[in-house]
């Protein structure tokens, strides 16, 4: 057998490897966060693979510490990925004026839109969301880099925690395995000619 069929029969192995797994869990780390730091633009801060933005709409503000980000339900809060996710969940809730979870009076607490497209309403004060990978592993979202949400204007603050993605970069073990798949077929050539 030619060693060219060989190399096609390893790559068409290592690429069934890496469909096997296409996504490459990640899980924001909000906890090294020492101080409280100001996300409102033109600042954000980057953690995990992902830049956090608020864009105020007057004097509003939000800001990140170690417990997750919370801020002013005026503005429009912004998660940039550095790189392409299929799947995100993220914990919110919308608090009154005491610090607790309120009720909004209007049909939607939460407007969510990844690359523009827009997810239901959600009308929790206090809710998970979830979304392409993170519902369903074997349905993944269309390839997302920007993820916008709008707050209801019936309450005066938001948190958010326990952010989690998928990215849709191969993990670095599919490309080990493709690299080992490279160098062996190499030195396999390298060895035939040699005999």
């Amino acid at each position: 057998m030619k060693i060219w069929r060989l190399a096609i029969i390893a790559l068409v192995l290592a690429a069934g490897s890496a469909v096997a797994d296409p996504f490459y869990p990640v899980t924001v780390d909000f906890s090294g966060l020492t101080t409280t730091t100001d996300i409102t633009l033109p600042s954000g801060i980057h953690l995990d693979g992902v830049t956090f933005q608020y864009a105020p709409v007057a004097t509003d503000t939000a800001s990140a510490d170690s417990a997750g980000i919370f801020g002013d339900t005026v503005g429009t809060m912004y998660f940039v990925f550095d790189a392409p996710a299929v799947g995100l969940t993220f914990t919110y809730s919308v608090l009154g004026p005491a610090g607790v979870p309120a009720s909004c009076s209007s049909s939607d607490c939460l407007d969510v839109l990844f690359d523009g497209t827009a997810l239901p309403s959600d009308p929790n004060p206090s809710d998970t969301v979830s979304y392409g990978s993170r519902v369903d592993p074997n349905s993944p979202a269309t390839p997302f880099s920007l993820v916008t949400m709008y707050f209801t204007l019936d309450v005066p603050n938001f948190t958010i925690d326990s952010v989690a993605y998928d990215s849709a970069v191969p993990e670095p073990a599919s490309f080990l395995l493709f690299g080992t798949v490279v160098l062996g077929l190499g030195g396999a050539r390298l060895f035939r000619r040699r005999a």
